[in-house]
């Protein structure tokens, strides 16, 4: 991932109900009901929770997703990473300890492209 600053951090004992849409890097260390929308980057950090659907270019979890992760480059699970969640990406890397409950879907790029524009619009 690029050394971009984030331009959208949710801290540490922030709670946000409601969707976010961003199109520079976000780092979520708080909690989100709702879908993160990036163009860019994203990255759940160990204490970061979202429950709902997170979609980036590059995903990189160490916290809690409930919901579903569609990726356009690359999902990165962390030993923290705790999902209850569908994974749609091209690249999935899962370290030791990671727990998903769900599915992982690897797929080429051209069809991650399909699922994330049908989703992004649903």
């Amino acid at each position: 991932m690029p050394e971009t600053p984030f331009r959208a951090y949710i801290d540490e004992g922030m709670e946000i109900t409601g969707d976010i849409r961003a199109r520079n890097p976000v780092r979520i260390d708080g909690k989100i009901k709702g879908n993160v929308y990036s163009s860019s980057d994203v990255i759940i950090g160990i204490k970061g929770s979202v429950e709902g659907k997170v979609f980036g270019k590059e995903l990189i979890i160490s916290g809690r997703v409930k919901g579903k992760v569609l990726a356009r480059e690359r999902v990165n699970l962390e030993a923290s990473a705790r999902l209850e969640a569908e994974i749609i990406t091209p690249i999935l890397s899962i370290k030791d300890g990671a727990i998903i409950r769900g599915g992982a879907r690897v797929l080429p790029k051209p069809e991650v492209e399909k699922e994330i524009d049908r989703e992004w619009k649903s």
